[in-house]
């Protein structure tokens, strides 16, 4: 009898310490999604501005990672802007939407935005899951754009080689 409850004992004890093991193996993951997009912005008033430090992720070097988060600091961990670059978005977390940069920006468009791939509309708009290495156009115009605007308004986008040189500036603490 004592030898099954010592057994049972320790049962509990290595399936709660492997719980707790697993918990954090998780949160690991969270840390390890780390992937960037680039995009512009186009309203009635040109191309939109989000290089300003208060579009920028400012994270402390000595800040604990797996500290508990606010659901705003969650928030602005998911997708965020740094280093001064308005125009690549560093994404940290798997499922993330566009929409969820201008929430963290706290970004109101003055319109219904949409967005081009690659210069094709999308059809979920700024619903649509961030992908790596995307280029989008987001236009947010009173009068709905033409192909000749789309097609000049892409061309602004960052480029591929724009996304690379942004991984390689860290100004931050590497997030």
């Amino acid at each position: 009898m004592k030898h099954g409850l010592l057994a049972a004992a320790i049962s509990v004890v290595v399936l709660t310490v492997g719980w707790l093991g697993n918990r954090g193996d998780v949160a690991e993951r969270a840390d390890d999604v780390h992937y960037h997009a680039a995009f512009l912005v186009v309203t009635d008033d040109g191309v939109a501005d989000f290089s300003a430090p208060a579009f920028m992720h400012l994270k402390p070097c000595t800040e604990d990672a797996h500290a508990e988060l606010t659901p705003e600091e969650e928030q602005r961990e998911r997708i965020h802007l740094h280093d001064g670059n308005g125009t690549v978005a560093h994404v940290h977390r798997e499922g993330v939407r566009w929409s969820e940069l201008f929430t963290t920006l706290q970004y109101v468009f003055p319109g219904p935005p949409y967005l081009y791939r690659d210069g094709a509309a999308v059809a979920e708009s700024t619903f649509t899951p961030v992908q790596i290495d995307d280029r989008v156009l987001i236009v947010a115009t009173t009068n709905d754009p033409t192909p000749e605007l789309v097609a000049e308004w892409t061309a602004q986008v960052p480029t591929i080689e724009d996304i690379r040189a942004a991984e390689s500036v860290s100004e931050g603490c590497g997030s």
